[in-house]
C-alpha cells in the first residue's frame, strides 16, 4: 500500500515537472524526457524494473501537455498524438512482459480479484460467478488488448488536459485555442473504420486471430474516437445556443450514473452520429471536403 503511494506521488510529481520544464524549455524539455523514458524502457527490458516502466506514462503526458500548450495546440492534436503514443508503450510492455518475462497481466488481473473476494468474505457463489464470468469473457479480452490500453491512455490524457488548462485559465495572455468543441477528426478516418469493420465481420477469428484482432481493435478505437467528435458537435450546439456551460457535463454525469447498459448503448448512439457528422460536417469544420464528395 505504501510503496503504490509512493508510485503515485512519484508519478504527479513527474508529470507536474514533465508540464512545467516542457513549457519553459519548448522542444529543449524532449531531451531530459526522452533519456528518462530511455532509461525506464531500458530498466525493463534489461532488469525487469517494472516499476521504472509505469513512470513513462505521467512524463509523455506531463511533457506533451506543457508543449501543447504552450504551442498553442488544439485538442485534437494534443489528445490523439498522446493516445496513441501511449496507446503503443502500454501494449509493447503488456506483449513484452508476456511473450519474455512469462507475465500474463490478464491472470494476474483474475488473482488479484479472486483475492479481493475472499479477503471481503464475499460469498462462495458469488465468487464462483465473478471469476466464471472472467474466464469465459478471458479470450476476448486478450483481443482487444490495445483497445483496452487505448481507453485507458485517452481518459489520462483528457485528464491531464483539463488539469493544465485549469492551471493556466489564470493566465490572461493565454490564447484560447478551443477544446472538445472543435475536435474533428480527418476526413480519411473513416476508411480506417470501414477497413477494421470489414475485417471484424469477414475475417475468420479463429484461423486469422491476429489479423481479426488487429481490425476489432481498428474499429473500436475509430469508434470511440467518432464518439469524442459527437460530443464536440454537442458541446458546440450548446455553446452556439448560449446554453449554461453545466449542461454538458451534467448530461454525461447523468449517463455514468444510469449504468454501464445506457453508457454503452449511449456510446454506440454517439459513434454512429460521429460518422454521420463526416458527411453533415454540422459544425462546418471540414477538411479534405474532396472526400465526400
Amino acid at each position: 500500500m505504501a510503496s503504490a503511494l509512493i508510485i503515485s506521488l512519484a508519478g504527479f510529481a513527474l508529470l507536474a515537472g514533465s508540464a512545467y520544464m516542457s513549457y519553459k524549455l519548448q522542444w529543449w524539455a524532449l531531451i531530459p524526457a526522452l533519456t528518462l523514458v530511455a532509461g525506464a524502457v531500458s530498466a525493463n527490458v534489461f532488469f525487469g524494473e517494472q516499476t521504472a516502466a509505469n513512470l513513462v506514462t505521467p512524463v509523455v503526458l506531463g511533457t506533451a501537455g506543457g508543449l501543447s500548450i504552450r504551442k498553442e495546440a488544439p485538442l485534437k492534436t494534443y489528445l490523439i498524438t498522446v493516445t496513441l503514443i501511449l496507446t503503443v508503450i502500454m501494449s509493447g510492455n503488456y506483449y513484452f512482459l508476456l511473450k519474455n518475462r512469462n507475465f500474463d497481466l490478464i491472470e494476474y488481473s483474475r488473482s488479484e480479484v479472486a483475492m479481493m473476494l475472499e479477503q471481503n468474505k464475499a460469498p462462495e457463489d458469488l465468487r464462483k460467478n465473478i471469476l466464471s464470468d472472467f474466464d469465459e469473457y478471458k479470450e476476448t479480452i486478450r483481443d482487444i488488448i490495445p483497445f483496452l490500453f487505448f481507453l485507458n491512455a485517452l481518459f489520462l490524457s483528457l485528464l491531464t488536459h483539463i488539469g493544465l488548462k485549469v492551471f493556466t485559465a489564470r493566465n490572461p495572455g493565454e490564447k484560447k485555442t478551443g477544446g472538445l468543441e472543435n475536435f474533428r477528426l480527418n476526413d480519411f478516418m473513416i476508411l480506417v473504420l470501414i477497413a477494421g469493420l470489414g475485417i471484424f465481420l469477414l475475417v475468420d477469428s479463429v484461423n486469422y486471430r491476429l489479423i481479426y484482432s488487429l481490425g476489432l481493435n481498428a474499429m473500436l478505437i475509430t469508434a470511440v474516437l467518432y464518439a469524442l467528435q459527437a460530443l464536440g458537435v454537442i458541446k458546440f450546439m450548446i455553446i452556439k445556443r448560449g446554453l449554461p456551460n453545466y449542461l454538458f457535463p451534467l448530461l454525461f454525469l447523468i449517463i455514468l450514473i444510469l449504468g454501464i447498459e445506457v453508457l454503452v448503448f449511449t456510446s454506440v448512439l454517439l459513434a454512429g452520429f460521429g460518422t454521420l457528422d463526416f458527411w453533415a460536417d454540422f459544425r462546418k469544420l471540414g477538411e479534405n471536403n474532396e472526400l465526400r464528395s
